[in-house]
């Protein structure tokens, strides 16, 4: 349960970091593309995390 719990919680954290690095601006193109690209992955991984996070918690709550 408390593993499912950080889980969720750090996935809610790296898409917030993947949308405040995603929304900065930057003055340099190529900084820009790979700023974007950081955002963009930031988030999906965070998606992903999240993703864990919820099937954990509902095979704790199953008890398999």
């Amino acid at each position: 349960m408390k593993t499912s719990l950080f889980y969720l919680g750090l996935g809610v954290v790296m898409i917030g970091i993947g949308i405040f690095t995603y929304l900065q601006p930057a003055n340099i193109d190529s900084l820009a593309f790979s700023q974007t690209v950081l955002g963009i992955l930031s988030m999906a991984i965070g998606l992903l995390t999240i993703i864990i996070g919820a099937v954990r918690y509902f095979r704790d709550e199953r008890g398999n």
